[in-house]
């Protein structure tokens, strides 16, 4: 278990405290680093977010392109598994949202049980998601029928 209180500080700044009498301690500019924008921070999380959601868009062209020529059975069955693969991702990234949120809490509340718990459910919840999705993509868009007539 993490203590919370040994955790060293983001920033120089987070470490002062200013009472309404006292003057700013002397501290040269080259001893505190400078915070990143805000601008800076969003780009450096949402990239990697962004990357993935363009390889999921090229791998469903790419399928859909490497189908095509098997003929429009199996280009049907390629274009409704990617509707409910879109589906099951957009599901599965607004339950990480919503638990990431749920476990930052916790931990700033201290108190790992309930962080521990949520993150457990979060668990739980992706896993029943995605074998929901996986039966989805299996037996309603006709990817068994499919194979099994491509023997």
């Amino acid at each position: 278990m993490i203590d919370l209180e040994t955790l060293p500080a983001q920033h120089p700044q987070d470490d002062l405290v200013l009472e309404s009498s006292a003057t700013p301690p002397d501290i040269p500019d080259r001893a505190i680093p400078p915070r990143p924008s805000m601008q800076r921070l969003v780009l450096t999380l949402a990239g990697p977010v962004i990357g993935e959601m363009l390889l999921e868009t090229t791998l469903g062209i790419v399928d859909t392109l490497l189908v095509s020529r098997l003929g429009a059975d199996a280009l049907a069955g390629v274009g409704g598994a990617l509707q409910v693969m879109f589906f099951l991702i957009s599901t599965l990234s607004a339950l990480a949202i919503g638990s990431s949120v749920l476990v930052a809490q916790a931990v700033g509340a201290r108190n790992p049980e309930r962080a521990s718990h949520f993150a457990r459910q979060s668990l739980i919840w992706s896993v029943i998601c995605s074998m929901w999705g996986r039966f989805l993509i299996f037996t309603k868009t006709g990817i068994c029928a499919a194979r099994s007539s491509w023997r």
